[in-house]
């Protein structure tokens, strides 16, 4: 119970942070993940779709595959993977995921 409290806190205090640093792509990245592993799978693919944009980074880009995957979105996310993988074919976590995509 103590963890959900933490782990609530935290995303609100995320949630204020994107509000007033709209602009910085690893506070949406952030968010979205907590959002993730909360299970809040709908609202993260949205702030982690922002992160990807604004970021273009390979962490945001393959933490939105992986709740494309959990939204059943594999297309997408196959697309999302293919993107980190054609920058950095030997990245472990876009070659595991991918091997989760039906």
């Amino acid at each position: 119970l103590a963890e959900a409290l933490r782990l609530a806190e935290a995303i609100e205090e995320l949630r204020q942070a994107v509000l007033l640093q709209p602009d910085d792509d690893q506070m949406h990245l952030a968010l979205g993940q907590q959002l993730l592993a909360i299970g809040q799978v709908e609202e993260a693919v949205d702030v982690l779709q922002v992160a990807a944009w604004m970021g273009m980074t390979v962490e945001a880009r393959v933490s939105l595959a992986e709740a494309l995957v959990h939204v059943g979105d594999s297309t997408r996310a196959r697309a999302e993977l293919d993107r980190v993988l054609s920058d950095d074919p030997s990245n472990a976590e876009a070659l595991r995921l991918l091997g989760e995509v039906p």
